[in-house]
This record gives C-alpha cells, structure tokens and sequence, in this order.
C-alpha cells in the first residue's frame, strides 16, 4: 500500500526476501551437489532466522529433487557471539553443524527441517550459552546448506575371513551366492 506520491514514503509488508537471501558458493568436493548460504539481514533472534530459512531451502531442495531421487543434506549455522572478560569484550565467530540426513520425494520437508535442522541448531545454541561458556550470541549471521549425493550401501557378495579370525571359531561367515548381503 502506497501513502502519498512522491512524499517518499512506501508502506509495504515486510517479507522473508527483506530479512534474508540465498548465496551459492562453489564446493571442491565431488560428493557435493549444491552448497548455499542464507544470509541474514535482519533478525535478532535465532529460532526466527531459521523458520525464515525453510522457504528459500524448501524451494533448492525441490529442484534438486526434480533432478535426483535423493539427496543427503546437512546445515552449519554461523554465529557471532560476545563474552565480556573484565573491562574487555571478545568476539568470535561460532559454527554448530548438524548431521547429513537423508531427504526423498516424498519427504514433509517441513517436518524434516524442523526435526534436523531447527530443533538441533537450537538445542545447541541454547546449551552452549548455558553451560559456564559466558558466550552470548550477539549476531546471527548465516545458515550453510549442503546438498550432497546420497549413496546407498549397496549389497556384495562372500568375503573370506582373516585367518586369525576363522581360526578363533567365534564368528560365522555365512558364504551366499548373490550380491544382495544388505537387502
């Protein structure tokens, strides 16, 4: 909604665009399909940043998907915290990473950032300003988005055993004629 033309003044919602935006980065690791960071803009809070963050990872994520079956994705959330010591202020950047988890077609993806992105991150954060640290977040600054190819285990067949461990008698080495050992 626009007040006055040409006052200079535009009254418009705020949206998630305002606050954050995504940055491709390049990776060298071949595993690697797609590394990203979300920028922060605006936000204060952490938990707020990242249900911001779900709408430009829903949207890379669906991409991805429409291009391999599936992918594993892991996150690293950058931070820049303060710890007053005596008359002083340090400040250091601080990064909590979450495990790579796998993300199929058929994935609520905003159960699954909730889960694996959000309630880690945020867990985290919480115990490390908690535990005696004396850090406090002072700024969030990113959230890394890693988009990696998944690989499955894939079955093989017998593999003989190491003499020294046939020869204790504890262990059986079923001898199977396929190469489905993991199905």
């Amino acid at each position: 909604m626009l007040q006055k033309k040409g006052a200079g003044i535009h009254s418009r919602r705020e949206t998630a665009r305002d606050r954050i935006y995504w940055d491709d980065t390049t990776s060298a690791l071949d595993s690697r399909i797609r590394t990203g960071v979300i920028i922060n803009l605006k936000h204060k809070d952490s938990t707020l940043f990242l249900k911001d963050c779900f709408a430009l990872f829903k949207r890379r994520i669906n991409n991805t998907l429409q291009k391999k079956a599936v992918v594993k994705v892991n996150t690293v959330f950058g931070g820049e915290f303060v710890m007053a010591k005596g008359d002083r202020v340090q400040m250091e950047h601080k990064y909590f990473t979450t495990s790579n988890s796998a993300i199929y077609p058929d994935t609520d993806l905003e159960q699954w950032f909730n889960a694996k992105v959000i309630a880690p991150i945020v867990g985290e954060l919480s115990e490390f300003q908690e535990r005696d640290s004396r850090w406090a977040l002072n700024r969030v600054v990113n959230l890394g988005v890693n988009i990696n190819k998944f690989n499955p285990q894939v079955g093989s067949s017998y593999i003989k055993l190491p003499q020294q461990i046939k020869a204790k008698h504890a262990c059986i080495n079923v001898n199977n004629n396929d190469q489905a050992c993991f199905n």
